[in-house]
């Protein structure tokens, strides 16, 4: 299995797609890490403690130069081919065509170009990228949009699936009643709603995304 690095904004992102490779994709949760900080992760890389998945929770939106932030590191990582998820909500935006236009700055500038200067094949149709090193290294950055944001398709799966929460419509108050109602915590909300949102369009084209790397 090739290295995978997942990006997220925040907690309830990362417990579900924990949930989802796990459960969904079976991947055993000993080759899955989630972190709650990227200083975390990169200190683990660089202490070479390296799983064939980490989740990275940014906690705040993704910002589209990250992905070079990321190749720097690139490096310590032991491994010669890489993908690189971005998963972020779309109730902000669509990350991958500002995300191109910064690496193409980027390596328009000179003094910055040499610290990684890859070659670049852009598919812009799957919204992902592929760069390519000297020495044969090379890594997958793609993007992955959920409809509106996790919390909303959370919450509206609860109101379908359980009456008593019908009457809510905010997507953290129904959530927060979620945990009141079955005497439960937020992790196990998050976790659960795997199966409430199985028969998501957008949710099978987030695990034909994982089938495909993993």
């Amino acid at each position: 299995m090739n290295k995978t690095v997942l990006l997220c904004e925040g907690y309830n992102d990362a417990v579900f797609l924990h949930e989802t490779i796990t459960r969904r994709i079976a991947v055993t949760s000993e080759k899955v890490k989630i972190y709650p900080e990227l200083r975390s992760f990169i200190r683990d890389v660089r202490g070479s403690i390296q799983f064939n998945i980490s989740i990275v929770q940014l906690n705040g939106p993704i910002s589209p130069k990250f992905p070079i932030r990321f190749v720097r590191q690139f490096w310590y990582i032991g491994t010669y081919k890489m993908s690189l998820g971005l998963i972020k909500d779309l109730d902000r935006d669509e990350i991958y065509e500002r995300m191109v236009a910064y690496l193409n700055e980027y390596l328009n500038t000179k003094c910055k170009k040499h610290n990684i200067n890859p070659s670049i094949t852009f598919y812009d149709s799957d919204k992902k990228l592929k760069m390519c090193f000297k020495g044969g290294r090379k890594v997958i950055i793609w993007t992955f949009g959920i409809p509106k944001s996790l919390e909303v398709q959370v919450s509206q799966a609860l109101r379908e699936k359980h009456q008593a929460l019908n009457s809510i419509r905010d997507e953290d108050e129904t959530i927060r009643a979620a945990i009141v109602l079955f005497k439960t915590n937020r992790e196990s909300i998050i976790r659960s709603s795997v199966d409430l949102l199985s028969n998501k369009k957008w949710f099978a084209r987030l695990c034909g995304k994982f089938n495909a790397r993993f």
